[in-house]
């Protein structure tokens, strides 16, 4: 998962993987029939669980919107100064280099994205505003939020991650006034 989030598909082999892992090749083409495009799938679906926890973590602390983005932010920039900028998003990497051409990781992007969208969507919902309106702002969070943290790889910086979530609280809290 650690490779792959930082290397991407391409910048990754397996030799690397099974190197680094100290696991032998055959093993790995046993639990992953699929072979490189199963083990990555699998690596992103283990990333992909590690932010459904932090907004699951976000969204149980608070049963505020804004104290929840806050939260988050937090959690994201201290991840990305950690990794010296090295890893944003768990998928994003991936998916903007390879699920144009790859079904499974085109596939797998989709269905981890959706969870994420969904869960913001519920919480939404349950802090005030309307179901029918939750799924479409909640992919502009998950919009905002992508494009922050890709931003804050390219400054080297967590300003332009902080700036997406004080401007996301501010779009979100407009558009529940409207709600």
């Amino acid at each position: 998962m650690e490779l792959i989030a930082t290397q991407g598909y391409h910048g990754t082999g397996l030799n690397q993987i099974t190197q680094e892992s100290g696991t032998p090749m055959g093993s790995l083409y046993y639990h992953f029939r699929g072979g490189k495009d199963a083990l990555v799938a699998a690596a992103m679906q283990a990333g992909g669980d590690v932010i459904t926890q932090a907004l699951q973590a976000a969204f149980s602390e608070t049963a505020d919107v804004p104290s929840a983005i806050h939260s988050l932010v937090e959690l994201l920039s201290q991840q990305l100064e950690a990794s010296a900028f090295t890893k944003g998003c768990p998928i994003a990497t991936v998916t903007l280099e390879t699920a144009a051409q790859n079904d499974t990781i085109q596939h797998a992007s989709q269905t981890i994205y959706r969870q994420w969208q969904t869960q913001i969507a519920q919480f939404l919902v349950q802090t005030g505003y309307e179901e029918s309106a939750a799924p479409s702002l909640a992919l502009f969070a998950l919009t905002v939020i992508e494009g922050g943290l890709l931003l804050s790889r390219a400054e080297r910086s967590i300003t332009p991650l902080q700036q997406a979530g004080e401007q996301l609280i501010f779009f979100l809290q407009l558009n529940q006034q409207k709600g």
